[in-house]
């Protein structure tokens, strides 16, 4: 029974997560550029995670002053780069574009664990790293009449790859030590500050004080794109392989073209859907479990 209910609360997480390119149009048109909504969103995120530890469980706040590195470097190197990048990315290109490279975050986590936590490179390894250039290159439209896409936003898409890449080999570390949601917690909470003290953050206070349905957005992109996801995906790998997790979890990029499609009537190539099909591939069979002898 909690099975089923965790592949639920996956499910749920990553349609919502498929949901962030709505958001951050809606917020555009308010005014609020990609490094706003990422400051607003983390503080959000992060506040509302500092309540939930304040009167749950105050332990899971302590953190020792020799690993406040690796809560900056996840804040700052990951959220806000990956954050920032990604709602930059979907203000230029295609909501189903900007996912998918978005997606090409397991080769890099493939590659960095390589480099720095020496993971044996595999065959297996290789090929998901070419099905996910291969499918990134198609779903740019290198090569292509759609390969006008804008440069600027495909290597948005990109870093936030690298960015979203980052999360799990920091969190990786932070979580042998501390709970999730500790970590959770600090890395939104230096997220939206660097952001915060990275843009006009007294505009968009502004615009959220002098407009009662943007602060209502803002709200609620922090509250259903980040503090419910990140709760539901974290508490459901109490009950679940993370890799069957990860799986699951590619319904995002699923919601995210859909909701392009649907509600801003963008469209999508035949070579377009390879490249999708590719990452997704290349998603799933680098989560499955090694082959044992």
């Amino acid at each position: 029974m909690k099975e089923k209910i965790s592949v639920f609360m996956v499910l749920a997480a990553a349609a919502l997560w498929g949901c962030i390119g709505i958001f951050v149009r809606h917020l555009n048109e308010f005014g609020l550029d990609a490094m706003q909504i990422t400051a607003s969103k983390c503080l959000v995120n992060g506040g509302m995670m500092l309540l939930l530890l304040l009167v749950t469980d105050r332990e899971k706040l302590k953190i020792q002053k020799r690993d406040a590195g690796w809560f900056l470097a996840n804040g700052i190197l990951s959220i806000y780069v990956f954050n920032t990048a990604y709602h930059a990315a979907i203000s230029l290109i295609p909501m189903s574009t900007a996912v998918v490279l978005l997606y090409t975050a397991p080769a890099f986590v493939m590659l960095l664990s390589v480099v720095f936590f020496g993971e044996r490179f595999t065959w297996m390894k290789g090929l998901c790293l070419v099905l996910c250039v291969g499918g990134s290159a198609l779903v740019s439209g290198l090569g292509t009449a759609a390969g006008g896409l804008s440069g600027p936003g495909l290597l948005l898409g990109l870093v936030s790859g690298i960015g979203y890449a980052l999360y799990s080999i920091f969190s990786g570390v932070i979580v042998r030590k501390y709970h999730p949601f500790t970590n959770v917690c600090y890395t939104f909470l230096i997220a939206g500050t660097a952001a915060a003290l990275s843009c006009d953050m007294g505009e968009a206070l502004g615009i959220a004080s002098g407009s009662g349905e943007a602060m209502c957005w803002m709200l609620l992109n922090g509250i259903l794109t980040s503090f419910i996801p990140y709760i539901s995906y974290t508490t459901a790998l109490r009950y679940m392989n993370p890799s069957k997790a990860a799986i699951l979890a590619t319904l995002e990029p699923v919601v995210a073209t859909l909701a392009g499609i649907l509600l801003y009537g963008e469209s999508m190539t035949f070579m377009s859907g390879v490249g999708v099909f590719m990452v997704f591939v290349a998603l799933v069979l680098s989560n499955l479990p090694p082959r044992t002898a």
